[in-house]
């Protein structure tokens, strides 16, 4: 029983940070100085404040979007996120999109247009006739 005891080797302590570097560097290659790392910190920061303020003004824009201009704001996200996409992605968003709707029985009613409409728009589902 004691020959096992001798057998196992003693856990080590903690490693250095020198060490710690070392083994680090030995599996990614080169560390980053600690000059790039503090300037990615300021500018990351710095972006995420900028970014927080940019989007309080997208929101503002939209709010005020909202309540002056009758602006649906899932509709307008969704088609804003629409523009982006390839053409081609789009057409077949657009297609399982309304697939969907269709199978679940959500359908564009022509009472849900004004009188001002023209009957083309009013049988239209996502762009197409039903």
């Amino acid at each position: 029983m004691a020959n096992k005891m001798a057998a196992k080797k003693k856990p080590q302590g903690a490693k250095s940070p020198k060490d710690a570097a070392e083994d680090v560097k030995s599996f990614s290659g080169e560390l980053p100085k600690k000059t790039v790392i503090v300037g990615l910190q300021k500018t990351i920061g710095k972006l995420m404040s900028d970014s927080a303020s940019i989007r309080g003004q997208i929101g503002s824009e939209i709010k005020n979007a909202e309540a002056d201009h009758n602006v649906h704001r899932g509709a307008l996200r969704e088609v804003l996120k629409m523009a982006k996409m390839d053409p081609e992605k789009r057409a077949d968003y657009i297609r399982h999109r309304d697939s969907y709707a269709l199978q679940l029985g959500l359908g564009v009613s022509t009472d849900l247009f004004q009188e001002d409409e023209s009957p083309a728009d009013k049988a239209t589902f996502g762009g197409r006739n039903v």
